[in-house]
């Protein structure tokens, strides 16, 4: 279900779960999720951009943090193939993240989507075990009740 990230200069280090799953201010060269089709591939790379943009952790230009958000949630709402992506990128960005700041506006991201879209029932409960094991933390408690009461 996952794809296999690498690093290295011939990319043949494999990148662990749990550093994969962490937040990262570097945007991703491919899905989380194993994909085949390569447009899908492509919007869920630009998601993850868009992702740390709303978030602030990469500069935005053009776009307002409203405007992004539509983007990531039109995207959701209109190809359910990406939503796990977006979850799951969102989650990645919600874990270990030391700025507070950054850390509000994911967990505002996600209860926009989850207001929007649900998760595939594959993943619901990936999702759901995530946002509870996050409610017990006292850093994020604030920002997922909020996310929860909307789901």
């Amino acid at each position: 279900y996952l794809n296999q990230h690498t690093k290295g200069l011939f990319r043949r280090k494999r990148v662990s779960l749990a550093s994969m799953m962490s937040w990262s201010k570097v945007p991703i060269k491919k899905p989380l999720i194993l994909m085949s089709d390569r447009q899908l591939k492509k919007d869920a790379v630009d998601v993850f951009k868009l992702i740390l943009g709303y978030m602030g952790d990469r500069p935005i230009r053009v776009k307002t943090t409203r405007d992004i958000a539509l983007d990531i949630c039109t995207r959701g709402w209109e190809t359910p193939l990406i939503r796990d992506e977006i979850y799951l990128q969102i989650c990645k960005q919600t874990t270990d993240n030391g700025n507070s700041e950054s850390l509000r506006r994911g967990w505002e991201l996600m209860s926009i989507c989850l207001t929007l879209f649900p998760p595939s029932t594959k993943f619901h409960s990936y999702l759901e075990g995530y946002i509870t094991r996050h409610l017990n933390c006292e850093d994020d408690n604030l920002e997922v009740e909020f996310a929860t009461s909307l789901w």
